[in-house]
């Protein structure tokens, strides 16, 4: 799973460690926002947004699962990646 995820994550920078970088003005900035299952049910919330900086488009988002979900110890190992595309902002 960890080699899938840096498959998936190769060549994506953190939006937070990109000085140069920022939410274009009227796009909505998710980070800090609940992540909710299609029936309503908090799983987690969205840290950072990973960016594709030759695109200069957010492909990720890096989510915090929910500790009693997660089932680790530490906030680190409850990070997942979900592709935007797959996301519904609401």
């Amino acid at each position: 799973m960890k080699h899938d995820t840096a498959r998936r994550t190769a060549g994506l920078a953190r939006l937070e460690e990109l000085d140069d970088y920022k939410v274009a003005d009227g796009f909505p900035d998710p980070r800090g926002w609940a992540v909710k299952t299609r029936d309503g049910q908090k799983v987690g919330t969205v840290k950072n947004l990973l960016v594709d900086r030759n695109a200069m488009r957010v492909r990720m988002l890096e989510v915090e699962l929910d500790k009693t979900l997660a089932g680790a110890r530490a906030a680190g190992d409850r990070l997942v990646h979900v592709p935007v595309a797959s996301a519904q902002l609401d």
